[in-house]
């Protein structure tokens, strides 16, 4: 005791969720019965390992330590317990050492005592880091309860389902806000640029209206124009074209007496014959 190693603040804890657990016992009786019974209806995903030891009698201290030090030795063990049934002070002798003391203190693994009945009381006791009045009750701390923790990550599962749900909805109702006001905007912004497309179609109307006028104009010339440069034109003040074998005749020094011309009228054609050749008698016109 004047050592600490009785010490409540150097005891460890023992690891809620045991996935392994080791325990120093006699592998013969109802201890590691009871053991494996309540660990089988709390958990049955728990591994129990048992280290086969003497409970009592010659041997049994060194059995014991050796259990404990096998289990330190394993990387996957989470918690030891040392048990065994109830007795007299003889039977309990080998937990009630001092080797047994500084094997439990030296212990990485935090150690359940679970040795006698709720009455008795060793020296494995005070330096183990839990001491439970039986085996049974030993399982019960070492074990998590796996049913139970289904049930309350189940009603997590449907608290946060539920709390979701409400988010959703928010949010939903937040984006057909938001889907609403930009809706509005956008039909307010079409409305407002409808009315400038408008008027910019206006303004191109008019323009090209002026345009239009302005290059009717500008053809009414052209077409006078050329309509006075048409050879019909002239044909109407009486002028005429003549051909002579498919040629037309400038000059009188083109045709001769009997040769058939081609005469073209405003109005028609007429074919003719030559029966006298004039020159140089141009009356004017």
């Amino acid at each position: 005791e004047k050592e600490g190693l009785f010490l409540e603040e150097i005891k460890k804890p023992i690891p809620r969720f045991a996935k392994r657990i080791g325990v120093v016992t006699s592998e013969k009786g109802a201890v590691i019965r009871d053991i494996i019974n309540v660990t089988r209806s709390k958990n049955p995903y728990t591994d129990i390992i048992v280290y086969p030891s003497k409970v009592q009698g010659i041997g049994a201290e060194n059995e014991l330590i050796k259990g404990i030090e096998y289990f330190n030795s394993k990387q996957d063990i989470d918690t030891i317990i040392i048990a065994r049934g109830g007795g007299s002070l003889e039977d309990l002798a080998p937990f009630n050492t001092e080797k047994i003391v500084r094997a439990i203190y030296n212990s990485n693994l935090p150690v359940i005592s679970a040795v006698g009945h709720e009455t008795d009381f060793t020296l494995c006791d005070f330096a183990s880091d839990m001491r439970v009045p039986t085996p049974s009750v030993a399982a019960e701390v070492a074990v998590f309860d796996f049913y139970e923790q289904i049930q309350i990550i189940s009603q997590i599962l449907q608290r946060n389902e539920y709390n979701l749900q409400k988010i959703i909805q928010k949010k939903q109702k937040d984006v057909m806000q938001v889907s609403n006001t930009l809706i509005d905007k956008i039909n307010l912004r079409i409305l407002e640029n409808r009315s400038k497309v408008n008027l910019a179609i206006e303004k191109i109307e008019s323009l090209v209206k002026q345009i239009i006028t302005q290059k009717s104009k500008s053809f009414e010339q052209v077409v006078s124009v050329i309509s006075k440069q048409n050879p019909l034109e002239l044909l109407k003040k009486g002028y005429v074209i003549v051909e002579n074998d498919c040629k037309k005749v400038s000059s009188i020094d083109e045709l001769k007496i009997d040769d058939e011309v081609k005469i073209t009228l405003y109005d028609g054609k007429a074919v003719a014959k030559i029966t006298s050749v004039l020159k140089g008698e141009n009356d004017g016109i």
